[in-house]
């Protein structure tokens, strides 16, 4: 809140992030160590190695009680180093079973994510959706926005205008999307230099920023480390 560079934004927010899959660096990766047995993954629950990614498994969100413990923790941690909201990410585990080892349905995930998302809310934070855009119409019920990567190297942010879309009283221009490039992929150039078409950070943020998205926009360095760290509408 006070150090980083959001912090010269107006109101800036802490948001827990937490991985719905396996990481074998996690204090809750085995029993013993920081939390208990009873707080840990169960091995039964692991499936196969996230691709790209050695240190990480895919979670049988099928075992809804057999996970609640290790979730319970998560959540309840969250909310204990003063958090004000919570993202879940790797919520997509109804991939084929060569991908996460399980045979899950969309039914799965969302009863795994509805248990997730009411603990979040019970503890007085916010929820927010990650990516995923094949239930972010359901999704969108359940939390309070949404943080998406690269929809604009994709061309898929109009996958998440269910959420801007969502107009209340208490949010009366829809809920908050916020919307990450990162330098990685070389596709959003950064302000000030000149690129073609829609690769220029100008460029970007009209699309995103300014256009019918109304998203926060972001270009990170994919570690998140504060090296890079351009919001629109600069540079626009």
């Amino acid at each position: 809140r006070t150090r980083w560079q959001a912090a010269t934004l107006p109101h800036p927010k802490l948001v827990c992030y937490l991985d719905l899959a396996w990481e074998d660096y996690r204090p809750d990766a085995s029993p013993g160590s920081v939390f208990s047995a009873t707080t840990a993954f169960p091995a039964a629950t692991l499936g196969n190695v996230y691709f790209g990614y050695p240190q990480e498994r895919w979670v049988d969100f099928r075992q809804l009680d057999a996970l609640k413990p290790m979730l319970d923790e998560r959540i309840a941690m969250c909310a204990r180093k003063g958090f004000d909201s919570v993202e879940l990410d790797d919520i997509d585990s109804f991939d084929p079973p060569s991908t996460t080892g399980f045979y899950l349905t969309a039914g799965d995930t969302q009863n795994y994510l509805a248990y997730a998302f009411n603990l979040v809310h019970a503890y007085g934070m916010t929820a927010l959706w990650k990516n995923n855009p094949v239930l972010a119409r359901w999704g969108v019920r359940y939390t309070d926005g949404a943080v998406v990567e690269e929809c604009y190297a994709y061309k898929q942010c109009a996958a998440w205008h269910v959420f801007t879309a969502d107009k209340t009283a208490a949010q009366p221009t829809g809920k908050w999307v916020g919307e990450a490039e990162y330098g990685s992929d070389h596709y959003v150039c950064n302000p000030g230099k000149h690129c073609a078409g829609r690769h220029s950070f100008a460029s970007f943020c009209r699309h995103v920023y300014d256009g019918p998205d109304g998203f926060a926009a972001v270009k990170f360095d994919v570690d998140l480390d504060g090296r890079v760290f351009f919001t629109c509408p600069r540079g626009r």
